[in-house]
């Protein structure tokens, strides 16, 4: 899985205790555990590279059905592209094979 399309899912926007615009991440326990450092500009380079980064990983039609099937408000803080990344990586799509196994 592209390391964009992670970084985009892994950088929904929150603010945790004591840590600001920080994301401690630590996915699986065999993961190395790192530091993302959230701001706007990080945002708008991951999202530039969306249509390129889903044609050369494969998942382009996975991307363009979320973008389809994705209808719901975006929250304050959050862009809409954030929100596509979170549907498609947890959404039961292509049926048989999801994408986020």
């Amino acid at each position: 899985m592209s390391y964009l399309f992670l970084s985009l899912l892994t950088t929904l926007w929150f603010h945790s205790q004591g840590l600001g615009n920080v994301i401690q991440l630590d996915m699986v326990n065999s993961s190395a555990a790192y530091i993302f450092s959230w701001n706007n500009e990080s945002d708008q380079l991951a999202i530039s590279r969306i249509p390129k980064e889903a044609r050369e990983h494969g998942f382009e039609d996975v991307w363009t059905n979320a973008v389809k099937r994705m209808n719901c408000i975006v929250p304050s803080g959050l862009t809409k592209e954030l929100m596509v990344a979170l549907y498609a990586y947890t959404a039961d799509y292509p049926k048989h094979n999801p994408f986020y196994r």
